[in-house]
């Protein structure tokens, strides 16, 4: 009886190993020829490893993952390191958040296209809030020159605008931003900054290092649930390139 028995778990096992070799598991992706730091309790290093969807599901030699998988991409990384991800030690989730649900200029170089953007924002949020930005620079335009408030004026547009330059240390603001703020000719410039300014003095709709706080602190705070909707947004983008902690 005991012989049956221990026959019968070796046919059984055979059968098992057969259809492994046979019936290969899909996967979505499968990583190989590479060093890939699995940081499990052992710290292991393999080779290969087989991905289906958002989980790793085999880890191994190259040949035990091509035999064992199929899958619907193979990537021979050819020596290339694999991670599970990094951990950022300096971030601020929610004003990479706040920075994802404004305007991003980057791409842009000219007025004319900014100007598209922001009166394309106004429209879609009803014209009477604050237009928010970051990103331009005026070095990439036609003539590199200075924007002004009026090219931030139209029929659509009745609320404040705040864009903020690339390297931090200016904003294009328009005319109702600088009356919100109190800002005229007379305003002196703070100490540590700028309001640039027209041959009458009248402000130009630029503002440079401390003078931008003169229209940054008359910006609401976000709310409780744009904050939370701000560290959805980074988290998300975080996982996209590869940071799983910070």
């Amino acid at each position: 009886m005991r012989t049956i028995i221990i026959g019968t778990l070796a046919a059984v096992a055979i059968v098992l190993v057969l259809w492994y070799l046979f019936h290969p598991t899909h996967a979505t992706l499968i990583l190989t020829n590479g060093v890939i730091h699995t940081v499990d309790d052992s710290m292991h290093i393999v080779e290969a490893i087989a991905i289906e969807g958002d989980r790793i599901v085999g880890c191994g030699t190259t040949k035990e993952i091509i035999h064992g998988f199929t899958a619907d991409e193979v990537v021979d990384l050819e020596g290339k390191a694999v991670y599970p991800g990094f951990t950022d030690a300096h971030a601020h989730l929610e004003g990479l958040g706040i920075a994802m649900m404004t305007l991003d200029l980057t791409g842009d170089t000219s007025i004319a296209a900014i100007r598209a953007r922001v009166m394309q924002e106004a429209r879609r949020t009803g014209g009477a809030g604050w237009v928010r930005g970051r990103g331009w620079d005026q070095n990439r335009w036609a003539g590199r020159q200075f924007p002004s408030a009026r090219d931030l004026e139209g029929d659509e547009l009745t609320g404040p605008v705040f864009l903020v330059r690339i390297d931090g240390h200016a904003a294009w603001v328009n005319d109702r931003a600088l009356a919100i703020a109190g800002i005229t000719a007379a305003t002196p410039d703070p100490a540590g900054g700028k309001i640039l300014r027209n041959r009458d003095g009248s402000p130009t709709g630029v503002l440079i290092d401390n003078a931008i706080d003169l229209v940054r602190r008359r910006i609401p705070p976000p709310t409780r649930d744009e904050r939370m909707e701000a560290v959805r947004l980074a988290v998300d983008e975080c996982l996209r390139v590869g940071l799983t902690g910070v």
